[in-house]
């Protein structure tokens, strides 16, 4: 009996460790279940698999490359008109990877056009204002900025593109031009192309003249207050880049800003100006010579009653004044009190209403416009005298 009792109480113990066993297994499992599902999220891949990788990523790209790149290859003769408006300097693809950036420099040659002597042709909306003739030296440089031999693709106003290395020259014609270049990859895959547009102005300015404040005569007199006003048209209208001007016994140039005010610039009442436009395109208009005479001497006025002095009351005859030669280019008129100036001509007669007095006043004016004026008081008596005879010392019956 006691055995049976030993028994039983050793199987119980046993039983209770399994289960202890048990749940020590279990949970620990819960504690590195985590653990385990992270070693086999980030175990490495095999060798075989980085391979599949990379060849799938390699055809993806050249898929990518063969059917988003829709310009032509390098034996195509002419790119398509809906390029990109905004072009960063020509980019070529090297093994796929790396990109090399060239540019095309233009150099202009010669004495003309030297503020433009060196230009980066980079932007379709770029445009350049030359003078012609122009002689132009293209080189293709790369990143390093030292020239390249690498073939570009070129095309010149209309032409097709053509194939060709630089350094080259050109020639273009006046007015408005255009070179278009593009580069090709070891794939024979061109970039976008880059258009430069040119404009080449071989017209000179013209250059207009406008006296202000005083007549001008034939002979180019004018008065002291004439100012000389300048204005320079451009046919070609690329714009006026200034207008200069000089007198004649000078070496040095001035830029014209305001009209010139001639009594300032007179020696011996004389003015002698040399004057040029200069357009955008630094193109000169054809000097232009103006010389001018400044007369400031007032012209004299006749000399109608001898000696009589000024603002004096005298009488004139009812048959009026004739009107003696006045000096070359003057004119002279007349005005009773307060009417309007009437031009009163050699040899005419003034006459003035009679049996009153009125106020004269006369003005001779030149040519330029000087003049001067002399004022009188004028009585023209009409009626006649009468002749009183004393008889016995009375007056007769009238």
């Amino acid at each position: 009996m006691a055995n049976q009792k030993s028994t039983k109480k050793t199987g119980d113990e046993s039983e209770k460790k399994k289960k202890r066993l048990l749940f020590f297994l279990f949970g620990g499992s819960l504690l590195l279940l985590p653990l385990i599902i992270m070693l086999i999220l980030t175990r490495p891949t095999s060798r075989n698999e980085v391979q599949s990788d990379n060849e799938t990523s390699l055809d993806s790209k050249s898929a990518q490359q063969k059917n988003g790149n829709n310009l032509p290859s390098s034996s195509s003769t002419d790119l398509p008109e809906n390029i990109a408006s905004k072009i960063v300097p020509g980019v070529i693809k090297k093994n796929s990877q790396k990109k090399i950036a060239y540019r095309l420099q233009m150099e202009v040659l010669g004495s003309e056009n030297l503020n433009k002597k060196n230009l980066v042709l980079i932007s379709n909306k770029q445009k350049t204002l030359l003078k012609h003739p122009a002689h132009l030296k293209f080189t293709l440089i790369n990143a390093n900025g030292t020239s390249s031999n690498q073939p570009l693709n070129i095309k010149f106003n209309q032409s097709g593109f053509t194939k060709q290395k630089t350094p080259f020259t050109w020639e273009p014609p006046a007015g408005n031009n255009s070179i278009s270049w593009y580069l090709t990859d070891q794939n024979s895959q061109p970039n976008r192309a880059i258009s430069h547009f040119f404009y080449l102005d071989g017209t000179p300015p013209r250059l207009k003249f406008k006296i202000e404040g005083s007549p001008l005569t034939p002979n180019h007199t004018v008065s002291p207050g004439a100012s000389l006003k300048l204005k320079a048209v451009d046919e070609s209208e690329n714009g006026i880049k200034k207008i200069i001007w000089r007198k004649k016994n000078e070496n040095s140039w001035r830029t014209y800003r305001e009209p010139l005010v001639l009594k300032n610039l007179m020696e011996n009442n004389r003015v002698e100006i040399i004057a040029s436009a200069i357009d955008k395109a630094d193109n000169h208009s054809i000097p232009n010579n103006f010389t001018f005479t400044i007369d400031a001497v007032a012209p004299s006025i006749p000399d109608l009653f001898p000696g009589t002095a000024e603002n004096s009351t005298l009488l004139i005859p009812p048959a009026g004044v004739v009107i003696p030669r006045l000096e070359a280019d003057t004119k002279l008129y007349y005005r009773l009190d307060e009417g309007k100036y009437i031009n009163i001509q050699t040899g005419q007669t003034l006459k003035i209403p009679p049996d009153s007095i009125h106020n004269l006043t006369l003005r001779a004016s030149d040519a330029v416009g000087n003049s001067t004026e002399k004022r009188y008081k004028l009585k023209s008596d009409t009626t006649p005298p009468y002749t009183r005879i004393l008889i016995n010392g009375s007056h007769p019956p009238r």
